[in-house]
């Protein structure tokens, strides 16, 4: 029982991670891709993305698919 229940949270896991792995590739290819990337700010308006937040967002979006895509 408790193999089977190891390899239920093996399979759990490895599910979650590749889902992690492709969420952080495709926000990496969007923030990549060199299109502008609105975002919606507290006033509900819509604001593009400017060079630096890009920037920023761009090596976390690094970081994550290291992080997740081993």
């Amino acid at each position: 029982k408790k193999a089977e229940a190891k390899a239920a949270e093996d399979a759990a896991n490895a599910a979650k991670k590749k889902q992690n792995c492709d969420s952080a590739q495709a926000r990496l290819r969007d923030l990549e891709g060199g299109t502008r990337i609105a975002q919606t700010n507290a006033q509900g308006e819509r604001v593009f993305m400017d060079d630096a937040t890009r920037a920023t967002e761009t090596a976390a979006a690094r970081k994550s698919v290291q992080e997740w895509c081993k």
